[in-house]
């Protein structure tokens, strides 16, 4: 009986754990594939899911968009290989969006985990890791020999702001700039954006407009988090309440539950205690 228990607890441990998801398919166009984190391949249908771990690859006239459970998208182009090193979207502060691009064409949108925690959103190439700053950004990876431009990490900014660091150095990159880091040197500002490097895809406008939408979402303005034990709200409530939200930007809760500790922060924000409102005008 005892050795039939430990061969089923094993078994059970054997299972493999259920995947991570970060987002979805939203696009194909052309040869894709994933291969998950047992190394096993598949190619890429509308609609599946992809998850923490996966990565994802295009074919030589390939491209593949992503929306991601954070809201934001991410459009692989061709020849390219991105892996979800990291993912996670539960409105919690330990929420992380890291990718790694080892070679070729993306570019990502950012959706309400850089909108929010800016510092918890990175992309992560041979040369370079990039920062976001609730952004439009593209991102390319030429690599040695390629006959594309010089070898490294080239991202240009459509809107809002990124930062490129290396072991050489860190530089900022804004609105209708580009910066470049290659293997040996520091990365820097290029004075033209080049044309040879970042190229156009042919589903670019299905991304017009995503960027301005997603900043006027209400998920990208407010959002809730655990109050700190003990906290007191900010309309004099007492902090000896069972549970308790925490309110950042401008929204309106109703309250269902009795003994509730809040706290709010922002702007024109209004909190009580036991059953009633959290808001903003």
């Amino acid at each position: 009986m005892v050795k039939a228990l430990v061969a089923l607890l094993c078994a059970f441990l054997a299972l493999p754990t259920p995947a991570q998801q970060a987002g979805r398919i939203d696009l194909i166009d052309g040869e894709v594939q994933i291969v998950n984190t047992r190394a096993q391949m598949r190619v890429a249908q509308l609609g599946e899911a992809v998850n923490q771990g996966d990565t994802v690859t295009t074919g030589k006239s390939g491209e593949v968009h992503l929306k991601m459970d954070d809201g934001g998208m991410l459009a692989l182009r061709s020849d390219a290989r991105l892996s979800i090193v990291k993912f996670q979207s539960k409105g919690h502060e330990s929420d992380v969006s890291l990718f790694s691009l080892a070679r070729g064409a993306l570019r990502a949108i950012t959706g309400w985990i850089g909108r929010r925690s800016p510092d918890r959103v990175n992309i992560q190439t041979p040369t370079a890791t990039i920062g976001i700053r609730g952004t439009d950004h593209e991102v390319v990876v030429v690599p040695e020999g390629s006959g594309e431009g010089a070898p490294g990490t080239y991202d240009k900014v459509n809107a809002g702001g990124t930062r490129v660091t290396s072991e050489r150095g860190v530089v900022d990159v804004l609105p209708g700039q580009a910066a470049f880091a290659s293997p040996n040197a520091a990365p820097t500002v290029l004075a033209t954006i080049p044309e040879e490097v970042f190229k156009p895809s042919r589903n670019d406008s299905r991304l017009e407009g995503l960027n301005e939408r997603l900043q006027r979402s209400p998920e990208s303005r407010s959002f809730i988090v655990p109050a700190p034990p003990g906290s007191r709200g900010a309309a004099g409530g007492s902090g000896a309440g069972k549970s308790g939200v925490q309110i950042q930007g401008n929204t309106r809760i109703n309250a269902a539950a009795k003994d509730t500790n809040a706290v709010a922060i922002g702007q024109d924000n209004e909190v009580s205690n036991k059953i009633g409102t959290i808001g903003g005008k």
